[in-house]
C-alpha cells in the first residue's frame, strides 16, 4: 500500500509518517480504496466494502463481476492498457446485493511485496450524474415555458441543416413573434405576461410533430425547426395552424387577453443553404408579416439566401432617447458594447475577448440598473416592484447567454442582444422616465 501511496509523488517531508497515512486509508469508512491481483480483489477497506454493500466476502471476487454489462468492455479496456499509467474508469458497477449505481475508479498499478497491484480508489458518483443531468436540462431549457432555449434551437437547426445538406430532404425553418404581448404586459402585469406567454407555448407545441423543435428564443420569440418536410405547403400548413392557436382569448383572472403570432417562413435550399441564411431568411417573412398586419404568415422570398447584416447592431438615434440624461447616456453606452461585441463575433475573435467584453457588459448592465432603482426608490415609483423584477430577468437572461455564448450563429446571437436592450429600453424605461419627468427630472 506504500509503494502505491509513494509513485509518481513529491518527496514527502520527513514530519509526515507515510505507515501512518497507509493506516488511515487501509481502515478509512470515508475514502473506498481496494487492492487487485490478477483482477481479482484482495483487499477492500471498510469504505470499499460499505460501497459494494459487501463483507469480507468480496475479497477473491473478480472485479468484472462488480462492473455492470455495459461498462465492461471499457473496464477491460483500462486494464489491458499495455503502457501501465494510471485511468479513470466511469461507468455503473452492481452491489452484492444486486443494485446498481454509478462508480468512477481511479486506478494505479504498483509493485507490492514484488507482486504486480493494482490500487482502486472508488467512487459513488449517482448524484453526481444526476446534477449533472439536471444541469444539461436547466441549460437546454427555457424555464419559463419548459420549451427547448435557443442553444437547444441551434444544435437542432445545425443538426437539420447537415440532414437536408447529406440528404436531400426538405427543411423548414419558421420564425414565430407574438403579437400583442407587450399591450398585455402594459395592461395587465408581467405576471399575466408570463402566463401568456406560457399558455401561446403550449399552443403552439400542439401545432407540430414529435419530431420538430419548437423553441423559445427569449422575450417573445420562438423558432421552430421542421426537418423533412415534404412539400412548402407542409410548413405554411403548421404556420396557419399556430396562427390560429395564437389567436384564441387567454382567460387570466377573469380576464380575456387575446394575443396573436406572426410567422416568417424559411425553406432549404430555396431560403439558403446555412444555418445563418436560414434564419437570416426566415427573420426577414417575419418581419414581412407583421409590417403586413401582424397574426399571419408570409413564406420567405425566392430571390436567394439573406445576406448577414454587417451594419452596426443598433443604430442609435434620437428616437431611443428617454429624455433623461442619465438614463439615455447609459441607454447609448451599452449600445456602444452591444455593437463592439456584435462586431467582435462577425470577425470571429478569440473566445477570450469575447468573454472578457461580455463581463464588461453584464458589469455596466448592472450599474446601469442600480442607477435606475436609485433614481424609483427616490421618487416612490409606483411600478418599482414589476421593474426590478424585469431588471433581475434581464440580468439572468444576460448571464445565461455569457455562459453558453454560441458564436457559431451571429444572425440569431445578434438578434438576441438587439432585442434584449432595445425591448426594454421601449418598454419599462419609457414609463420610468415618463414618471421622472413629472418629478422635473431631465
Amino acid at each position: 500500500m506504500e509503494a502505491c501511496l509513494a509513485a509518481d509523488a513529491p518527496p514527502v517531508p520527513d514530519e509526515i509518517n507515510t505507515v501512518t497515512v497507509s493506516r488511515m486509508l487501509t481502515g478509512s469508512r470515508a475514502i473506498p480504496v481496494a487492492l487487485l491481483r490478477d483482477r481479482r480483489f484482495v483487499f477492500a477497506n471498510p469504505a470499499f466494502r460499505s460501497l459494494f454493500r459487501a463483507g469480507t466476502d468480496i475479497i477473491g471476487m473478480p472485479l468484472m463481476k462488480v462492473i455492470a454489462t455495459q461498462g465492461r468492455a471499457a473496464m477491460s479496456e483500462a486494464l489491458s492498457d499495455p503502457s501501465g499509467t494510471a485511468v479513470t474508469f466511469r461507468g455503473r458497477a452492481v452491489r452484492l446485493d444486486g443494485t446498481s449505481f454509478d462508480v468512477e475508479f481511479f486506478l494505479a498499478r504498483e509493485t507490492l511485496d514484488g507482486v504486480p497491484t493494482t490500487c482502486v480508489f472508488g467512487e459513488d458518483v449517482t448524484w453526481r450524474q444526476i446534477s449533472e443531468r439536471h444541469l444539461s436540462d436547466l441549460a437546454y431549457t427555457d424555464p419559463l415555458t419548459g420549451l427547448p432555449n435557443r442553444a437547444l434551437a441551434l444544435d437542432r437547426l445545425r443538426d437539420a441543416v447537415v440532414e437536408a445538406r447529406s440528404g436531400g430532404s426538405a427543411l423548414a425553418v419558421l420564425m414565430a413573434d407574438v403579437d400583442g404581448l407587450k399591450r398585455a404586459n402594459d395592461t395587465y402585469g408581467h405576471q399575466a405576461g408570463d402566463v401568456v406567454l406560457q399558455v401561446t407555448a403550449q399552443r403552439l407545441l400542439g401545432c407540430v410533430r414529435e419530431r420538430d423543435t419548437l423553441a423559445r428564443l427569449g422575450g417573445d420569440e420562438f423558432c421552430i425547426v421542421l426537418p423533412r418536410v415534404s412539400h412548402e405547403r407542409d410548413a405554411e400548413m403548421v404556420a396557419a395552424r399556430l396562427v390560429e392557436a395564437a389567436r384564441q382569448p387567454i382567460l387570466i383572472n377573469g380576464q380575456e387577453i387575446c394575443v396573436g403570432v406572426s410567422v416568417g417562413i424559411a425553406l432549404f435550399p430555396k431560403s439558403g443553404t446555412t444555418l445563418d441564411e436560414m434564419i437570416a431568411a426566415a427573420d426577414a417573412a417575419l418581419y414581412q408579416a407583421k409590417r403586413g398586419g401582424r397574426n399571419r404568415f408570409v413564406l420567405a422570398s425566392a430571390q436567394g439566401p439573406c445576406p448577414v447584416a454587417s451594419s452596426p447592431l443598433i443604430m442609435w438615434t434620437s428616437a431611443n432617447d428617454l429624455g433623461i440624461a442619465i438614463m439615455d447616456k447609459q441607454h447609448r453606452q451599452l449600445a456602444d458594447h452591444l455593437n463592439d461585441l456584435a462586431a467582435a463575433l462577425r470577425r470571429g475573435d478569440d473566445p477570450s475577448i469575447i468573454s472578457n467584453m461580455l463581463t464588461t457588459m453584464f458589469s455596466c448592465t448592472r450599474h446601469h440598473f442600480e442607477c435606475e432603482e436609485r433614481l424609483m426608490d427616490e421618487f416612490r415609483f409606483a411600478g418599482a416592484t414589476a421593474h426590478r423584477e424585469s431588471h433581475a430577468r434581464l440580468l439572468d437572461d444576460l448571464e445565461n447567454f455569457s455562459a453558453r455564448c454560441d458564436t457559431r450563429s451571429l444572425t440569431l446571437t445578434t438578434r438576441f442582444l438587439q432585442e434584449w436592450l432595445l425591448r426594454h429600453i421601449d418598454s419599462a424605461d419609457r414609463g420610468l422616465a415618463v414618471a421622472l419627468k413629472s418629478h422635473g427630472i431631465r
